[in-house]
C-alpha cells in the first residue's frame, strides 16, 4: 500500500519554525552546496520551504508530512500556498502576529498550536500532530 501523503502547512510570526523542522528532519534549506563547498544563506525563510516528514500513527500506519513552511517576513504567494493543505502547524510567541497566518486556513482544516517554541517540545509537538491526524483519520 502507498504511504498517505498528508499537505501541512507550517505558519506563524518568526518563532521557530525552520529550527523546528531542521530539528526534526536533518534538512537545512539555510545550508546548500555550491561547487563542492557548503555556502550559508539567508536564515530567514524566502517564499516557501517543502520538506517530508515521515509518521508512524499507529504500528503498520505510516503517512509523509509535506511539510509547507511559509516565511514570516517574504511570504511569496502568501494565503495561496495553502491551498490543497489537509493540516496547519501555527507557531504562536507572546503577540497576536499568528492570527494573520490563522486567517489563510480554511475553517475546517485541523490545526496543531506551538506555543513559544522550544526544541526540548519536539516529541509533544509530534505527538499532538499524530493525535490530530489519527482523531481526524487523515490515514
Amino acid at each position: 500500500m502507498q504511504t498517505k501523503e498528508i499537505k501541512t502547512m507550517v505558519l506563524g510570526p518568526r518563532c521557530g519554525k525552520s529550527t523546528f523542522l531542521k530539528s526534526i528532519t536533518g534538512i537545512d534549506h539555510n545550508r546548500i552546496v555550491i561547487n563542492g563547498q557548503i555556502v550559508e544563506m539567508e536564515s530567514t525563510t524566502l517564499g516557501a520551504d517543502v520538506v517530508p516528514y515521515d509518521l508512524c500513527i499507529n504500528p503498520g500506519t505510516k503517512v509523509r508530512l509535506n511539510l509547507w513552511e511559509v516565511g514570516s517576513h517574504f511570504q511569496g504567494l502568501g494565503k495561496e500556498y495553502c491551498t490543497g493543505a489537509k493540516l496547519a502547524i501555527i507557531f504562536k510567541n507572546n503577540t497576536d502576529e499568528h492570527l494573520e497566518f490563522e486567517d489563510w486556513i480554511p475553517e475546517n482544516i485541523p490545526r496543531v498550536y506551538v506555543e513559544n517554541y522550544d526544541t526540548v517540545n519536539n516529541n509533544n509537538i509530534i505527538e499532538n500532530i499524530s493525535e490530530k491526524i489519527h482523531l481526524e483519520n487523515m490515514y
